[in-house]
């Protein structure tokens, strides 16, 4: 389930252009964003971020809006490619692993863009 934090940046992280760990004041948990779209966030800015609770203890973002700077920013992922594996998979249904690996890989790739476009209208 996607829930929604937001707070002023405390501290960050950059791991890489467009994945960060942040911290937000008076929100005890390590975000994890990671977006298609190079990071716009800084120490001080008021943001929020759309994600899910993950096993390692961390939040992991898949959206943000930086109030700040009015810049947003999303994993995207397109139903479009999850539809292609399951033709895919279906179109070689002489073989019997396309059942256990394209379909389903190809059903949570359209969960998945479901869910990001959920997220970002959380924000």
């Amino acid at each position: 389930m996607y829930k929604k934090l937001s707070g002023n940046v405390h501290r960050t992280s950059k791991l890489t252009q467009r994945k960060m760990q942040i911290e937000l004041l008076g929100i005890n948990k390590v975000i994890e964003l990671e977006v298609d779209d190079p990071l716009v966030i800084n120490v001080g800015d008021e943001i929020a971020v759309v994600g899910f609770n993950a096993k390692s203890g961390k939040f992991k973002a898949c959206a943000y809006n930086n109030a700040t700077k009015g810049v947003t920013g999303e994993s995207e992922t397109t139903i479009s490619r999850g539809i292609l594996i399951i033709i895919g998979g279906l179109l070689t249904f002489w073989k019997i692993y396309p059942i256990f690996t394209d379909i389903p890989l190809g059903i949570k790739d359209i969960a998945l863009n479901y869910n990001q476009k959920k997220a970002m209208k959380m924000l």
